[in-house]
């Protein structure tokens, strides 16, 4: 069977796996900036970064480009490509989804044992 070419890589990684790093570099970025804000911000931001990439992972991969486009006649046995890399999409996204689950957890459980002290109301006279 003739070669074929893959898309651009460096160091063996391709295109999307750099957008993921980059997608997740800035939903981190943001959820440091906007930590200290009492919004739901961050969840979004992560939600966001969550999806996305669920949606990258879902997308097959695109047919190879080869080489030379000529067709054979010949009844050469069919060969296919499969995707290598799915055992460890998978293991990424269960990881993502545990930690997901864990940082959940640990928000609410943060959520729940926040002391709130009572304040004395200052009574105007007038």
């Amino acid at each position: 069977m003739s070669d074929f070419v893959e898309g651009p890589r460096v160091l063996g990684l391709g295109l999307g796996l750099f957008l993921l790093i980059l997608l997740w570099s800035f939903s981190l970025l943001a959820v440091l900036i906007f930590s200290r804000m009492y919004s739901g911000t961050g969840v979004l931001i992560t939600s966001f970064a969550i999806i996305v990439t669920a949606v990258m992972l879902a997308m097959p991969r695109s047919d190879p480009v080869y080489k030379d486009k000529t067709v054979q006649e010949d009844k050469e046995p069919i060969f296919r490509i499969y995707d290598t890399i799915f055992i460890w999409k998978v293991i990424l996204s269960i990881i993502m989804g545990v930690f997901s689950i864990g940082g959940g957890g640990y928000f609410f459980y943060m959520y729940l044992t926040d002391s709130v002290y009572a304040e004395v109301v200052k009574k105007k006279r007038y």
